[in-house]
């Protein structure tokens, strides 16, 4: 089960490194969505360059960590998307997207949005970064106040049980 896991999370990563985007069809696009855990898809409405341009450069900078695909107008109107988005798709959540804006640095704001994880995890790398906005310091005064509460706890068990003179 664990090998499974991991030899198609592998088989994913290969995937993603070998091209940055995908052209997708009628036939590939239902295997596409949830081929990898995070799955980016451009629904381009017509050859517009600006698009497709700069989901390529998106697709470029972040193969490493997500999958990205093409497709076109037909594929758009089979699945319910309006042409000229983008649409993430994840295996536990509603697919997400944006439409009509084509800017890259909108494109890259919309990807570390929708990407971000729910709870972080923190790290080296970014504890600065919750240093910063103030979550750490929040979740450090959490756990102070449940080893506080955990000692509380402690000292009335023991004092409940005949140790009345004894302090955890």
């Amino acid at each position: 089960m664990v090998i499974d896991i991991f030899r198609s999370r592998i088989s994913a990563y290969l995937q993603r490194i070998s091209h940055s985007t995908a052209t997708l069809d009628v036939k590939n696009i239902a295997e596409f969505k949830t081929s990898d855990e995070i799955v980016f898809i451009t629904y381009i409405e017509s050859p517009d360059a600006t698009l497709t341009y700069n989901f390529n450069i998106l697709a470029t900078r972040h193969k490493d960590k997500f999958t990205f695909g093409t497709a076109d107008q037909s594929l758009a109107v089979n699945e319910g998307v309006s042409p000229g988005c983008v649409v993430r798709y994840m295996d536990s959540e509603e697919p997400q997207s944006i439409c009509g804006e084509w800017k890259l640095d909108v494109l890259e704001s919309f990807v570390g949005l929708v990407t971000a994880p729910m709870v972080g995890e923190i790290t080296r790398g970014n504890e600065l970064k919750y240093l910063r906005v103030g979550v750490l310091s929040y979740r450090l005064s959490i756990r102070a106040n449940i080893v506080l509460l955990v000692r509380k706890i402690t000292c009335l068990s023991v004092w409940r049980n005949g140790g009345g003179k004894k302090r955890v």
